[in-house]
């Protein structure tokens, strides 16, 4: 599959409209097949943001967001995949929003989360 599609995809999960990856977890697990391949998507757009931080700082991306743990700025980046396409190029095109995401806590732990396979089936 192509990005677009894998777009559409992700933001069929509408993770914007509670934050559950539980929620998505039993979705995703009627098709393992689907959920290993966005998960696939999620790493690639999270290292694509990660391979631009790292342009715009000379050591590291943590100096961009200072007095951060990675963990945290992980989160804020795959909440940004999960809200989709326009979020997430949007924070490409201007890093300062991912910043502000991150700085006033405006993202849910772990859209990521969604890829494992739930504890107790659906």
């Amino acid at each position: 599959m192509n990005d677009d599609d894998n777009w559409k995809e992700i933001e069929s999960l509408n993770w914007a409209k509670d934050c559950d990856y539980e929620r998505i977890q039993h979705e995703l697990a009627l098709d393992p097949v689907k959920r290993e391949r966005l998960r696939e998507f999620v790493h690639r757009k999270k290292e694509e943001m990660y391979a631009l931080l790292a342009t715009l700082v000379p050591h590291s991306p943590r100096d961009l967001f200072c007095n951060t743990r990675m963990d945290s700025l992980d989160d804020a980046i795959v909440h940004t995949i999960g809200l989709g396409r326009e979020s997430f190029e949007a924070a490409l095109g201007d890093p300062e929003l991912l910043r502000m995401r991150w700085e006033n806590n405006d993202y849910r732990e772990s859209f990521v989360y969604a890829f494992l396979e739930p504890l107790i089936p659906s």
